[in-house]
């Protein structure tokens, strides 16, 4: 392991690689999560093998079925990619190695006298967040449903997890046993504390010449070179038909009779009462409470006599009789509402001790009648009926869509308004009409129609902050395709000269850095350009930096990691705008010795990484122990048929 640090440290991608892996380390096997879940095969389905692991073979349709649950989960991040475009950058050959990896360590475990109970794979089940209800426990119904979405059997799933459980015992041990000395560690805790100073400038491209306009052969042959750049990306047509209250408001409208009944029904509500706000004192004995409450008599607050006794009053507003008799008991009840205004009432025992009651309002409020009473129960029957209203509406549309309707037959069927978009892309923009602002009802089904493919049953969604429903359908899919050059020649030809101006750019920093590497000074190499360029700057930066950051420290600071002292070096600059010349001019060695919290991280990092050595090197171990081979036709024929044919 040392080796290979060593040799990365020393190579032309500096410490940037070594360091970033002391931060960032993962074992590579599968996470306890229902949508990786199928990272491990199972002897299923028909077709030539792909990988034969200690006498099992795996079929091309396992790996068929393994690649397009991963592929869903990948387009979760990237709505866009389409599977043929997963294989190509080496899904189907990660997919099988974890699938072999699998296998092998089961197989070893196995032949070990190693078990996994069904009691403990149960266990496991119920203990994943995604198969639970909304009382925190398992749920049947949910469990059934996410398996048929992921399209994943029960069966299959409990092998996968006894298959994981069986990797976890296995791999735990190994990859926790490494540790590494702290003598081992220091020098690399050093080269973390390393700080680097430089200077940098910037030769901008514009700065450069444009030179003579593009021939119509330059403009063709940059065209075709940078295609991609002019490929409008996949997009989708989407029916959509959005409803809300006010589709069921004639529903919704309460009748006289309902009006009435509710009135009727909730009497008490409407009828004349009398409420009052307390103040009370619970004690636990009738001795204390007497003592209270002539304290209170004599002209003491409530409050403060509880206090004297170390307790403390509470207020109780606008309560009725009902109500303080359910808290507390009906003889307070009785006690506190007998009392007048300013009275202490009291004390009086309930289950909770002995009350003591100050009255400190009483207000009387008079009944209405039923019309005074019917704006407000109409209002109320209008908000549940119309609720009652929009979810049979909702299952309404949901049973015709069960039943075959189509996405314009359900909408005439039901009386929706269908709105075609155009054909967007997955965030919604409209390549012809880039400054249209997508419809909201449409931005809340786009991740869906992303996710959905062409025949699948239209699908009604719920709109943002409560405020109705859309109906939606997958119309059509526009696969990628490049913009004609008459539609982007302008474009294309000012990028001809960027692209020129780019070289010359590059042609300048070159020479600059041989001059600065020759012995002249940075300012007076970049004076001898001719051109006119922004002031050069300084900058610093230690080696923690570099992997705290992961990628995002400025390019220059990063790049003098890389560098020997006294040297320059060009880089070019973000977004074709042109190339930096980088000068490093000071290096000053680290010393992690005063900074023990550093040696450790450094240790448990190192750690880490010769943990997942051990690791990969255990699997290889295994997989060539229990027997394991890769078909590599029967691989190509799978992702043939995986990628559609292509």
């Amino acid at each position: 392991m040392i080796t290979f640090f060593r040799r990365i440290l020393n190579s032309k991608i500096g410490l940037l690689l070594a360091f970033v892996l002391l931060g960032v380390i993962a074992l590579g096997f599968a996470a306890m999560d229902v949508q990786n879940l199928g990272g491990f095969g199972t002897n299923t389905g028909a077709g030539g093998p792909v990988a034969e692991v200690a006498g099992e073979e795996v079929p091309q349709s396992e790996l068929a079925n393994r690649v397009d649950q991963e592929w869903r989960t990948a387009r979760q991040q990237q709505p866009t990619l389409d599977i043929a475009a997963f294989v190509a950058q080496g899904g189907a050959e990660q997919t099988l190695e974890r699938i072999v990896n699998g296998m092998a360590l089961q197989a070893f475990a196995q032949a070990n006298g190693m078990r996994v109970s069904e009691r403990l794979v149960e266990g496991r089940i119920a203990s994943i967040p995604a198969f639970q209800g909304p009382s925190g426990k398992f749920d049947q119904a949910i469990f059934r449903q996410i398996l048929a979405s992921e399209r994943i059997s029960e069966a299959q799933l409990r092998a996968d997890i006894a298959r994981e459980t069986l990797v976890n015992q296995l791999m735990g041990p190994i990859v926790g046993a490494a540790q590494v000395s702290q003598q081992l560690a220091t020098p690399y805790a050093n080269l973390l504390l390393e700080r680097r100073t430089g200077q940098f400038a910037l030769i901008p491209a514009t700065a450069l010449p444009e030179g003579a306009e593009p021939t119509a052969q330059e403009i063709q042959t940059y065209y075709q070179r940078n295609i991609q750049r002019f490929t409008i990306p996949q997009r989708r047509v989407v029916q959509y038909a959005a409803f809300d209250k006010s589709k069921v408001a004639e529903a919704a409208r309460p009748t006289d009779a309902e009006i009435a009944q509710t009135y009727n029904a909730n009497r008490a509500q409407y009828a004349a009462r009398e409420t009052r706000d307390l103040t009370q004192v619970i004690v636990a004995d009738q001795a204390g409470a007497n003592a209270i409450a002539e304290r209170v008599r004599g002209g003491a607050t409530l409050a403060a006599a509880a206090q004297a006794a170390g307790l403390e009053a509470t207020t109780i507003g606008d309560v009725e009789k009902a109500a303080l008799a359910g808290q507390s008991s009906q003889a307070v009840a009785d006690a506190a509402f007998s009392a007048a205004e300013g009275a202490v009432a009291g004390p009086v025992r309930s289950a909770l001790g002995w009350h003591v009651v100050r009255v400190e309002d009483v207000a009387q409020i008079a009944g209405r009648s039923l019309e005074q009473a019917r704006e407000e129960i109409a209002a109320e029957l209008t908000t549940s009926k119309a609720a009652n209203a929009m979810a049979d509406l909702v299952t309404n549309i949901e049973n015709a869509v069960s039943e075959g309707a189509s996405f314009t037959e359900v909408a005439q069927q039901f009386g929706l308004t269908p709105v075609r978009s155009p054909a967007v892309t997955s965030n919604g923009m409209n390549p012809d009409a880039p400054q249209a602002t997508p419809a909201p009802e449409l931005t809340a089904v786009l991740q869906a129609a992303f996710e959905a493919e062409q025949g699948d049953d239209p699908q009604v969604a719920s709109l943002p902050g409560d405020t109705g429903y859309v109906l939606w359908g997958l119309e059509s899919i526009v696969p990628a395709t490049p913009r004609p050059l008459a539609q982007v020649r302008d474009t294309v030809a000012r990028s001809v000269v960027l692209e020129r101006q780019q070289r010359a750019a590059r042609t300048a920093a070159r020479e600059v850095v041989a001059k600065i590497n020759r012995g002249t000074s940075m300012a007076q190499a970049l004076r001898e350009t001719g051109l006119t360029l922004p002031p050069s700057e300084t900058v610093a930066g230690t080696r923690s930096e570099l992997t705290s950051q992961q990628g995002r420290l400025a390019p220059p600071i990063a790049l003098m990691f890389s560098m020997a002292e006294d040297s320059a070096k060009q880089l070019e600059a973000p977004n074709n705008q042109g190339f930096l010349v980088v000068y490093l001019d000071e290096v000053v060695e680290g010393d992690a010795s005063k900074s023990p919290e550093v040696i450790a991280a450094t240790r448990a990092g190192l750690g880490r990484v010769a943990g997942q050595e051990y690791a990969e090197q255990f699997t290889n171990a295994v997989r060539a122990a229990v027997g394991t081979t890769i078909n590599t036709e029967g691989v190509a024929a799978a992702k043939r048929q995986i990628s559609g044919g292509q």
